[in-house]
């Protein structure tokens, strides 16, 4: 039965679908998880395995290009609300490292030349990357505005997979009170890009985006080349999830971004099921 659903599922048109998946959330509110799935010493299990862990190929990205890393316990007190859940993958969120430390560098470069910057962060989920981004900025006192965009409304009291279900259903807003300092500087919209970057067309310049949205080839490319019309040389996109095997349309995309030349594009795996791509516009 389960292969004549699949067989019947390649028939439905995209959109399609897509428009039943938005009705199912909006209406049962299960974005994430339908109820909460697991105890205090469940979540606090799978951060103890993290939290301490050491990522070499990371750690060496790191040092080698001679950045800034991000406060490990600031990272480690965000991570276990916003990216430790409940799931098969073994977590990581090393990511946040390199979008600081990465983004770090550019900042220094750029703020004697420029008076305001404008980030993008796409697949908001908990709010970990926009509020990393948030912090990079922040600490080097700089004037910005981070655009995230998520189908997970920001003001809608859902379960997230977070140690904090514990305590009941929270919005995002809720779940990230603790970091009202950043989040005054994000603008989290709801929506499908396809759909809601028009509401930052206006603005000329894309500084620094990271793209850990939809993995489907189309969208992904499709936000690729809304966010390069607005860079400039020096400029950057941060790809999450550019592991071969997992997510090829996102290592497609990769691939073709590196033939056309368009931008320097360098790979970071953090283990072998993870892997990162940053571009730098030339």
């Amino acid at each position: 039965m389960r292969n004549f659903y699949s067989f019947i599922l390649k028939f439905i048109p995209k959109f399609i679908k897509l428009l039943f998946k938005d009705i199912y959330y909006y209406h049962t509110g299960n974005y994430i998880t339908k109820k909460q799935k697991g105890r205090k010493e469940d979540y606090l299990r799978l951060f103890n395995l993290v939290k301490d862990k050491e990522y070499e190929k990371v750690n060496s990205f790191i040092r080698s290009k001679n950045l800034l890393d991000i406060d490990k316990k600031f990272l480690n007190n965000l991570a276990l609300i916003s990216q430790v859940s409940i799931k098969e993958s073994e977590i990581n969120y090393q990511h946040g490292r390199l979008i600081y430390s990465i983004l770090d560098l550019y900042l220094k470069k750029q703020k004697i030349k420029m008076d305001k910057f404008l980030f993008v962060d796409v697949g908001t989920a908990k709010g970990f990357s926009s509020i990393i981004i948030s912090k990079c900025a922040k600490d080097n006192n700089v004037n910005f505005k981070v655009f995230s965009f998520d189908l997970i409304p920001h003001k809608k009291k859902i379960f997230w997979n977070s140690i904090k279900d514990l305590e009941g259903k929270f919005t995002r807003e809720d779940l990230l009170s603790d970091y009202l300092v950043y989040t005054s500087n994000i603008v989290y919209i709801e929506g499908r890009t396809k759909n809601k970057f028009k509401l930052i067309s206006e603005y000329e310049r894309i500084n620094f985006a990271f793209l850990d949205g939809s993995h489907d080839y189309d969208d992904v490319k499709f936000e690729f080349n809304f966010i390069k019309q607005k860079q400039k040389k020096g400029d950057i996109i941060f790809f999450d999830d550019v592991t071969d095997n997992h997510f090829d349309g996102i290592v497609k995309l990769i691939n073709e971004i590196q033939e056309n030349s368009e931008y320097n594009i360098e790979k970071i795996q953090s283990t072998i099921h993870r892997g990162y791509a940053v571009g730098i516009k030339l």
